[in-house]
């Protein structure tokens, strides 16, 4: 039998994977460093860009999964200077190719770690700062500016997104928000920019409000109410004499993941499949490896058929040994997958330091 759901996922997988790889160069770039600061700015816009594609891909499918319903809110604990830092990055080359005048300005609130809808946030703002791009002229200037006041309860927060474009009639502002409105006949873009922005404002619970006057520009505000989060503790472990059988059929994702270990001082074993891998661990010696890293996908045997291979096996070890999946897949049937097959945890790409290191921490 056809499944959608399934067939989805692997083209999400494919599209995800170089993004992936992207990813893994990047990070393998800044943990190396430079002295180049304009190399360091163009790192951090390609990794903002993917970052945002990858989050795109992932909220898709799992739209799809829910066949269209209202999908459910994800919160999760974020930097909010962060990310608006990552919207403006992804503009930063459109700025510089207009040769506009771009002013971005975050006052002391954006140290607050806020819990809430991190994608939902970024497709407002970027949709809105899309628009000021597309239609502010060449040599144009552009404000983004954010103002908090903070309480004991939330962070209130102000998005104002100003620019001296074209501007918009009176009569477009009371149709803005509909779906495929666009003044003038313009053919640039599907219209639906603004109607997501309006939506995902009010899923949000905030509040949306547009000024514009024909020749003297818009600007937009959002107003938010963000829940206060927790600041996550740094790793500060360096793993020196642990042992990580790394299983992946990509030589890329090899050769960053190895890169983000050994930075730790792990020594690593790697395995380009499933049979591979469960060789490698047969062949050990008991305790030999002190945890596994398993892609899920691979060719020959499986990250779960490995798994269930290697809890099979009669040594003590392999029932003890904590195996860690990884993949660009994120349904919760992939996780409930790799769970059900004998692995501890479920992990998804790009694989970050940070978040590697994470998960060190918690079964080393």
């Amino acid at each position: 039998m056809f499944d959608m759901n399934r067939a989805i996922s692997v083209i999400m997988h494919e599209i995800k994977s170089p993004l992936n790889a992207i990813m893994g160069i990047v990070e393998m770039a800044k943990i190396r460093g430079t002295t180049e600061k304009k190399y360091l700015e163009y790192l951090e816009q390609i990794k903002s860009i993917s970052m945002y594609m990858i989050s795109l891909s992932n909220n898709i499918l799992e739209n799809f999964k829910q066949n269209y319903k209202a999908p459910k809110q994800v919160k999760e604990n974020f930097f909010l200077g962060g990310l608006t830092d990552e919207v403006t990055n992804i503009f930063r080359c459109q700025f510089h190719k207009k040769n506009m005048d771009f002013h971005y300005e975050i006052d002391e609130g954006g140290n607050c770690v806020v819990l809430g809808d991190s994608l939902k946030l970024k497709q407002i703002l970027i949709n809105i700062l899309a628009n000021s791009v597309k239609f502010t002229p060449n040599g144009g200037r552009i404000e983004f500016l954010v103002k908090t006041t903070q309480n004991d309860v939330k962070l209130e927060a102000e998005f104002k997104i100003r620019d001296n474009g074209p501007g918009m009639s009176a009569e477009f502002l009371e149709r803005i928000f509909l779906p495929f409105v666009q003044e003038d006949n313009n053919k640039c873009g599907t219209g639906l920019g603004l109607m997501i922005v309006h939506q995902y404002v009010q899923q949000l619970g905030g509040t949306i409000d547009v000024k514009s006057k024909k020749g003297e520009g818009t600007e937009f505000v959002v107003n938010l109410s963000l829940e206060y989060g927790e600041k996550q503790k740094q790793s500060e472990n360096n793993f020196s004499s642990k042992r990580i059988l790394l299983v992946d059929d990509s030589m890329i994702n090899l050769e960053v993941v190895s890169f983000i270990l050994k930075e730790k001082g792990v020594e690593i074993d790697v395995a380009s499949n499933g049979k591979i891998a469960f060789d490698k661990f047969v062949e050990s010696d008991e305790n030999h490896y002190d945890l596994i890293l398993m892609d899920m996908r691979m060719p020959v045997l499986s990250g779960c058929e490995a798994t269930k291979a290697i809890r099979t096996l009669t040594r003590k070890d392999a029932q003890e040994i904590k195996i860690i999946g990884f993949s660009s897949n994120s349904l919760n049937e992939d996780i409930c997958e790799a769970l059900a097959s004998g692995m501890n945890d479920y992990v998804c790409k790009p694989i970050e330091a940070a978040k590697l290191y994470k998960i060190l921490d918690k079964y080393l």
